[in-house]
């Protein structure tokens, strides 16, 4: 995952000074840190975003329109022998390129398998921000307030723009295909954040193939009742779930319920928590890219 910059950093030799310096850099706090020890581990995590903003920074990455969406696309994309694909979805107001870093991850962490990333830009909704389907942000914040009655109640119900976006992203997957020489559905992962994560899972669950994968990030599940009868027809699916502990936007216990839901219904579900927020955890990367060298 490192870059090379940040491959010339050596945490484990620094001292206690050099450290909190370190962590501070990075923008993270060490204030809970009590031994040296968690001042390493933290300074772990703090490398690993540093060596992400350097990744993002790269020019390894070309663009390209697929569906109407304009998408970012690993410099491996087009190539023969490409064993996977990962297409991942932004959050609520985000940008494609901001999990781009996981192509390098990859790379360093899952050599074993050649993986070609796409990362589609959501349209602006008309709240001003990019979404995939319309999402009433002070809905769910004010529904996340309320108490886990308040979101298990949103979670039924189907949001606006949901089945028109169903549909572009399976016209998505079919240009992905042909740009890749027909690759197999088998070969695809869909990934997502936030609500990106969501409309992956969805999406999966609307395909008449099960695909290699999901991966849900700091997600929730959304139209339960639907989600509970398409998973008769994927049983097996492999998810990969993650989420914080700590996160404020998108409660932990809706991660409990997303796992509930779909093991439930047949899926095989990887579960792995952090002790983040609204974020991929650093700790996440290990889990996640085992999960990839397993399809």
């Amino acid at each position: 995952i490192m870059s090379a910059a940040s491959d010339d950093v050596d945490v484990d030799t620094m001292s206690i000074k050099a450290l909190r310096e370190f962590i501070t850099s990075a923008g993270l706090k060490y204030t809970d840190c009590l031994e040296k020890s968690d001042l390493i581990n933290r300074a772990k995590e703090a490398k690993i975003l540093k060596s992400q903003k350097e990744v993002n920074s790269t020019p390894d990455f070309t663009k390209k329109t697929f569906a109407g969406y304009e998408c970012t696309l690993s410099k491996n994309f087009g190539e023969n022998d490409i064993d996977l694909v990962v297409i991942l979805l932004h959050g609520f107001g985000a940008t494609s390129d901001e999990f781009r870093f996981l192509h390098e991850t990859g790379e360093k962490l899952c050599p074993q398998k050649k993986i070609a990333w796409v990362f589609p830009q959501a349209h602006q909704g008309s709240q001003g921000a990019a979404e995939w389907w319309q999402l009433d942000a002070m809905k769910w914040f004010g529904a996340a307030q309320q108490g886990e009655a308040s979101l298990a109640a949103l979670i039924r119900e189907v949001p606006p723009g949901l089945n028109e976006c169903r549909e572009s992203l399976k016209q998505l997957i079919s240009e992905v295909q042909s740009n890749l020489n027909g690759i197999g559905l088998e070969k695809l992962v869909l990934a997502g954040f936030s609500q990106g994560a969501m409309t992956a899972m969805d999406l999966a669950l609307q395909l008449d193939v099960t695909i290699g994968g999901v991966i849900m990030l700091s997600g929730a599940p959304i139209v339960v009742d639907q989600w509970a009868e398409s998973m008769k027809s994927h049983q097996g699916i492999n998810v990969f779930i993650s989420h914080g502990r700590n996160d404020p936007i998108m409660p932990y216990a809706t991660s409990g319920w997303c796992h509930d839901l779909l093991k439930h219904g047949g899926a095989q579900v990887v579960r792995s928590e952090h002790a983040g927020g609204h974020e991929v955890g650093p700790t996440t990367m290990n889990a996640l890219m085992t999960f990839l060298a397993e399809r």
